[in-house]
C-alpha cells in the first residue's frame, strides 16, 4: 500500500510520484501552497486532506470566510468529504472543552490552577486583553470553576456573566471582548477520534469573531499537542485555507505549532494567495513549512519567486511559473522524485484522486483467501449449533 501522507503530486515531465521525505511523526510535513484565485491550490490541499485521512490521521479543517464550498469542489472530492466528515457549526455552538482538565500521555490530570493559567493565557491572547483585564479574567474563571463544582454551568457564556458580576471596569471590558465568541462555543467535548474529517464552520460569525474563534480552536489543539495527545492517540493534520487571516507573528499560536508541534505529531497544510517573499515575521513563520508549492502567481511576483528557487535560472523558472495550468505547481526544496532524493525544483501536476480512492478501496477489501477463512469459520460455527 502507498504511503499516502508522503504523496504530493506527479512530476509533469515523467508522470512519476513526487513525495515528501518519509520519516516518523516528528518529521516536518508542513506544507504551504500559494497562488492566485483559480490556480488550483485549494483543490490540491483538499486532496492532501483526503490522503491524510486515508493514512489514518486525525484531520481538522475550517470553513471560514466561505472558503470551504462543497458546490465548488470536484464531484469525487465533494462526495468523499460529504461521506466522511462531521461538521461543528457556530450556529449550534461548537464543542470546545477549554475549561475541562487535560490529561497528558502518562495520565496526569491538570489541576484547577493549571486550568486557570491555561485558559487565561488562551483567552487573553485571542481577545487581546490588557494585564488588568487578564487579572479580572482569572478571578472570574476561578469563581466559575468553584461554582461549577456545585452544578453551575461552565462555559464562555457563564464566564461573561462572572466578569460582569465583578462590577469593575476591567471586568466589563474583558466581558465585552469575550462576549462576541461566547455564543459560538459550548464547553462540551468533541471527539477527535471519531474517524471523520472534522470541519469547524464559523461562517455565522462576523469577520473579526471568525478569526478569534479559529484562533481559539487551534490554541486548544496546540495545548493538546503539548500534552502529547497526538503522539498517543494518532497524529493530526490541520488544514487552514486563507491562513494569511490568522496572526502569524513571533508569539502567535500558528508559529508555535509550526515550530514545535511537528515533533508532537502535528502536520499543517496552509494555503494563501501570496508567497512569503519579504522578511516580515509573518512570512518567516510561513517559511517554517518544509514544502512550499507555488501555483500560478501574480504577474509581478514571477521573477521574485523564480529567484526564491535558487537555481540560477531565473528566466527559465519565471517562464515556467507563467505557463502553469490550473492544478499545476512548482515545488522548490528537497523532496523525493520517483523514489530518489532531489533538491531540483519540479513542476507538479495533480494526483488522480479517483484512481487513488479506487486503489485504496481495493487494498482494503478482503482477499479471496480471507473470504474462505471467514466462510469456514461460519460453517464451523453452524456445525456446533
Amino acid at each position: 500500500m502507498r504511503n499516502y501522507i508522503s504523496l504530493l503530486g506527479k512530476n509533469k515531465s515523467t508522470n512519476k510520484d513526487v513525495c515528501r521525505y518519509e520519516g516518523d511523526n516528528s518529521s516536518n510535513l508542513h506544507t504551504l501552497a500559494t497562488g492566485i484565485s483559480g490556480s488550483g491550490k485549494s483543490v490540491f490541499m483538499m486532496i492532501q486532506v483526503i490522503l491524510a485521512f486515508l493514512a489514518g490521521r486525525i484531520v481538522v479543517t475550517f470553513n471560514w470566510f466561505h472558503c470551504f464550498r462543497f458546490a465548488d469542489m470536484l464531484p469525487v472530492i465533494r462526495e468523499f468529504i460529504e461521506n466522511h466528515c462531521v461538521i461543528y457549526s457556530s450556529k449550534d455552538g461548537i464543542p470546545l472543552p477549554i475549561f475541562s482538565p487535560i490529561t497528558d500521555s502518562v495520565g496526569n490530570v491538570e489541576s484547577q490552577d493549571d486550568i486557570v493559567d491555561r485558559t487565561c493565557n488562551t483567552l487573553a491572547s485571542v481577545g487581546k486583553l490588557s494585564s488588568t483585564q487578564r487579572s479580572a479574567l482569572a478571578s472570574a474563571i476561578v469563581s466559575m470553576l468553584e461554582q461549577g463544582q456545585n452544578g453551575e454551568e461552565i462555559g464562555l457564556k457563564n464566564l461573561v456573566k462572572k466578569l460582569e458580576a465583578l462590577d469593575t471596569k476591567a471586568g466589563c471590558d474583558a466581558a465585552s471582548k469575550i462576549r462576541s465568541i461566547s455564543r459560538a462555543f459550548t464547553n462540551k467535548a468533541f471527539d477527535l477520534n471519531c474517524g471523520k474529517i472534522i470541519i469547524f464552520d464559523v461562517n455565522s460569525l462576523d469577520s473579526d469573531t471568525q478569526v478569534i474563534a479559529v484562533s481559539l480552536i487551534i490554541e486548544h489543539l496546540h495545548r493538546l499537542a503539548a500534552k502529547e495527545f497526538f503522539n498517543k492517540y494518532g497524529p493530526l493534520t490541520l488544514f487552514i485555507d486563507e491562513c494569511q487571516l490568522l496572526p502569524a507573528g513571533r508569539d502567535s499560536t500558528l508559529r508555535r505549532i509550526l515550530e514545535t508541534d511537528r515533533k508532537l505529531g502535528v502536520q499543517c497544510l496552509l494555503a494563501r494567495p501570496e508567497a512569503p517573499l519579504d522578511k516580515s515575521q509573518e512570512n518567516s513563520t510561513m517559511n517554517l513549512c518544509a514544502y512550499r508549492l507555488f501555483f500560478k502567481p501574480q504577474d509581478n511576483k514571477r521573477r521574485k519567486l523564480a529567484k526564491e528557487l535558487k537555481t540560477g535560472q531565473v528566466d527559465k523558472w519565471a517562464l515556467r511559473l507563467q505557463d502553469l495550468k490550473p492544478g499545476e505547481a512548482v515545488l522548490g526544496g528537497g523532496h523525493m522524485d520517483n523514489g530518489k532524493e532531489s533538491e531540483v525544483p519540479v513542476v507538479l501536476k495533480p494526483l488522480d484522486i479517483s484512481q487513488i480512492l479506487n486503489e485504496y478501496s481495493d487494498s482494503n477489501k478482503p482477499h479471496h483467501a480471507d473470504n474462505n477463512k471467514i466462510e469456514a469459520k461460519i460453517n464451523k460455527s453452524k456445525g456446533r449449533e
